[in-house]
């Protein structure tokens, strides 16, 4: 069965999620991320929208655009150039007329590659000026990728695909490099070998920024409450509604049978909770925690 795009970013999962990225140097926390369908945020001042458009009888998904909510501006972009190329063969999709800019295609390639190239203008909110913009990616799809810092369900291994970006506006280069600017007197100019300085890893039902570099630290996905991985921080049966305490106490309105945990997980009217302990262990509710295994139930 073919992956697509939903199994593997947060903001294309039906439910809201939450995401730690740590720091393997330090065990602290460096960045997250919450998800929410059609949205994923990064800071106070980011969150990036997306979207699922078919266009020539093909399904993708799309990057509406980037909103700052607190200077309340959420700029329009106008792709020029916007290639898709998967496994050598290429589209050019800008024909369409679309705003926003093609994220990938909906369903991705068991193996190889898929590559994203765009030359896109960038809007004021009345869309009186732009600036030039150049964004290339390349997705290597069908890889299995350990994450030892990994804290929720298992497995630790799993499928991922590897990300690596570039990118260029009217400032310079700002993410990865090529020998030549991408805009030249405000038209598009082709860049030839792009070189890339990084590369993260999603993956599969767990979310983007499951290993990567930035700034020289090593970062790895510690958890993910909400959307597909888990049922998230609350539940509900026939004994109450259950939330994690700030610490990741078991709570049903009181801490109960001394439990601590990270995420729920409901199957018809029993609870589940995710263990803090190393490596962690799956507990159901019976009138107390009794340990199931590692496995998601």
């Amino acid at each position: 069965m073919t992956d697509t795009i939903a199994d593997y970013w947060p903001m294309y999962w039906e439910q809201p999620a939450h995401g730690y990225v740590i720091v393997e140097q330090y065990g602290t926390v460096y960045t997250e991320w919450t998800a929410s369908p059609g949205h994923i945020q990064w800071s106070p001042d980011d969150i990036e929208h997306f979207s699922t458009r078919v266009l020539g009888g093909v399904k993708y998904g799309y990057c509406d655009g980037f909103e700052n909510p607190i200077e309340h501006t959420f700029p329009p972009m106008q792709s020029v150039i916007d290639r898709v190329t998967v496994n050598g063969i290429t589209i050019d999709l800008a024909h369409y007329g679309e705003w926003g800019i093609c994220f990938l295609p909906y369903n991705l390639p068991d193996t190889g590659e898929v590559v994203i190239e765009q030359w896109f203008k960038i809007y004021s909110d009345d869309k009186t000026v732009w600036r030039p913009a150049y964004y290339k990616a390349k997705f290597v799809c069908g890889q299995d990728v350990s994450n030892p810092h990994w804290q929720g369900p298992t497995p630790t291994i799993r499928r991922c695909v590897a990300q690596y970006e570039a990118w260029w506006d009217d400032g310079g280069w700002s993410r990865g490099s090529a020998a030549v600017p991408a805009w030249i007197n405000r038209v598009p100019h082709e860049v030839g070998v792009v070189t890339y300085d990084q590369v993260t890893y999603i993956a599969k039902g767990a979310g983007v920024l499951w290993r990567g570099k930035d700034a020289g630290y090593d970062l790895y996905l510690r958890n993910v409450t909400g959307g597909k991985t888990t049922g998230g921080p609350i539940a509900n049966n026939s004994a109450g509604a259950w939330s994690l305490g700030p610490n990741g106490e078991t709570m049903l309105t009181t801490h109960v049978d001394n439990g601590w945990g990270t995420a729920y997980v409901q199957r018809s009217d029993t609870v589940y909770v995710l263990g803090k302990d190393n490596p962690p262990n799956w507990y159901r509710w019976d009138g107390k925690w009794v340990k199931t295994g590692s496995n998601l139930p």
